[in-house]
């Protein structure tokens, strides 16, 4: 026999006990009339329940109700509370025997989980999942391996905020999310969060977001999510639920699996280094794969084409590379982006991310350019450091500047004697104007 306990009904009116109903049908398959009695017995300290006696007529199936009161002591689940014992009031003959136990609804409710994830195809999803009324859950949509995945659990305390508050409130709320193959987690997942705790009728909400790890197997994964948390009677809930996702892997899938730049804050004049990875994380090899450095402000795009990777999985299917880029004297201060892209099967677009690079207003400690003849190939494949020499100016990036020298000695003498002649000739045309006068 099992009572559904809700502690919900403690309230204003109910501060130390609710109670709850229950039923059991007895038959009385003798030629005369009976009268029995229900009796629970093995109740613990706080609980309480009243004998019942019925008359039940020879042939007759009749229902026998009782009444439980519970205190506000255990956690949610199931608990046996004590045994049900049916006897003949007049002989004391035991008639029947059953188990009592109390099932609790969990307080701390999980209301709704909302995924946000990349589908095989490179669509966002997103889903609502009913944690209420169900306990187990499938994605309508195959999630690609290497893409971002969110999800946001929303939680509530279901007390009622007439209930004494120094029993009503939860707390040492914790969130656990652990997985049958924990392939799927990258290595830097946490698996438990602590949360805030939460009074009477209070919601808190709760994300959590992490890249599927590239070298998870495609199929499925069976991830498990666990919210636990204890009330102001020390009592413990806990709530399990199960999302079963399928990890898909794509034939043509180039990802830009790390980048860095080194240092990431540097003067006008100065060089940084960008380190880049790529992975084929698709099913086949990629013959001409390619990657896209690209800033229109700084003058940069560097394109470097047909790049071999083998398929996921092979020796072959990573490259990676170091760019070195040199800002030219008088570059704009502050942020600047830096478009990253890699391409499979020449021109399909597989990854776009963005570097960040701060240029600050300072003094270069370093104006050295490299020589054009020690940059290397920026369009090649070898293993050598590009060296991405930025300009500004016209279009064409060519900087156009002019140089004024300071005016010598010889200089100024020949301006002297231009200056003496004029001054003679000037006299003389005076002297003619005099004498035609006269």
């Amino acid at each position: 026999m099992i009572l559904t306990v809700d502690y919900h009904d403690f309230s204003n009116q109910n501060q130390e006990t609710v109670s709850e109903q229950g039923s059991i049908q007895v038959t009385n398959t003798g030629l005369d009339n009976i009268s029995l009695t229900l009796h629970v017995d093995g109740l613990s300290t706080d609980y309480s329940s009243v004998d019942i006696t019925k008359e039940v007529l020879a042939g007759e199936t009749n229902t026998i109700s009782f009444t439980v009161k519970i205190p506000h002591k255990e956690g949610n689940g199931e608990k046996n509370i004590g045994t049900i014992i049916v006897k003949n009031t007049v002989t004391n003959e035991e008639v029947k025997r059953i188990p009592l136990v109390q099932d609790t609804i969990s307080m701390l409710e999980l209301t709704e989980v909302e995924v946000d994830y990349i589908n095989a195809d490179g669509g966002r999803e997103n889903e609502d999942l009913d944690t209420v009324n169900d306990d187990n859950f499938n994605l309508e949509e195959k999630v690609q391996v290497g893409s971002e995945i969110s999800f946001t659990f929303k939680l509530r305390n279901l007390f009622d905020r007439d209930y004494e508050k120094d029993y009503s409130f939860i707390e040492s709320i914790r969130l656990e999310i652990d997985a049958d193959d924990s392939d799927i987690f990258p290595n830097d997942f946490e698996s438990k969060y602590d949360l805030e705790d939460l009074d009477a009728r209070e919601d808190q909400d709760i994300t959590v977001t992490f890249i599927i790890d590239e070298n998870a197997d495609a199929g499925d994964y069976n991830l498990e999510f666990t919210l636990i948390g204890e009330d102001g009677k020390g009592a413990e809930y806990r709530i399990t639920r199960e999302l079963n996702v399928d990890i898909n892997r794509k034939r043509d899938d180039v990802r830009i699996t790390d980048y860095v730049l080194t240092p990431d804050t540097i003067c006008s004049a100065e060089s940084t280094t960008l380190h880049v990875e790529l992975q084929n994380l698709g099913t086949r090899d990629q013959l001409y794969a390619g990657f896209v450095i690209y800033n229109k402000d700084l003058g940069i795009n560097v394109n470097i084409k047909d790049i071999n990777l083998d398929r996921f999985g092979r020796s072959g299917d990573k490259w990676e590379r170091d760019f070195k880029i040199t800002l030219p004297v008088g570059v704009k201060t502050g942020v600047h982006y830096l478009d990253l892209r890699s391409f499979a099967n020449k021109d399909d677009l597989s990854q776009s991310e963005i570097a960040r690079l701060t240029v600050d207003n300072c003094v270069s400690k370093n104006t050295d350019t490299a020589d054009d003849s020690d940059s290397g190939s920026i369009g090649g494949t070898t293993d050598s450091e590009p060296n991405v020499k930025t300009t500004t100016g016209s279009t064409n990036n060519n900087t156009v500047r002019t140089v004024e020298d300071p005016y010598t000695t010889e200089d100024i003498i020949v301006a002297g004697l231009i200056v003496a002649m004029i001054l003679v000739l000037a006299f003389i045309f005076l002297f003619i104007v005099m004498l035609i006068k006269r």
